[in-house]
């Protein structure tokens, strides 16, 4: 699985004014929904992962990635990107507070997995989050989540 295969420009929305992590949770489950890669429901299925067991999916300092088991909700595997106006609090006693978040759905584990694994290999490369998060363009966005080093 490639980066490029799961994000496309309209999943990705920059600088946006969100204020809670509700807010950031739905704007993010919403752009892969319109993207016919989730049905309606994600979003809550991602608020009740959160509300069982906490923030962990707020996984480096200013990054989260929220995610759910598919349980049918999920047509196919992709990322959305948010950049955020203003850092939100997830509850995150380390991480917090966040201002990237890339909502991850997938249609089962293997797709999760291998999803995972593409984004923590490109999130862990040095500077990557200060460059995502400092982005002003989704082009910028998809280069350096996709481009090949």
């Amino acid at each position: 699985m490639k980066l490029e295969e799961l994000i496309t420009p309209a999943m990705i929305q920059l600088k946006v004014p969100l204020y809670t992590r509700e807010a950031a949770i739905q704007a993010g489950a919403a752009l892969l929904m319109a993207d016919g890669r989730t049905v309606a429901g994600y979003a809550e299925a991602i608020e009740a992962n959160l509300s069982r067991f906490g923030p962990y999916f707020v996984i480096a300092p200013g990054v989260a990635m929220p995610h759910a088991p598919s349980s049918g909700i999920v047509k196919a595997a992709g990322v959305s990107v948010l950049t955020l106006k203003t850092p939100i609090h997830f509850g995150h006693e380390h991480n917090d507070p966040v201002s990237l978040v890339l909502t991850l759905a997938a249609p089962d584990g293997k797709a999760h997995m291998a999803a995972m694994g593409c984004l923590a290999q490109r999130l862990s490369q040095p500077g990557m989050i200060a460059q995502l998060t400092a982005a002003t363009t989704k082009e910028t966005i998809l280069n350096l989540l996709t481009k090949e080093n």
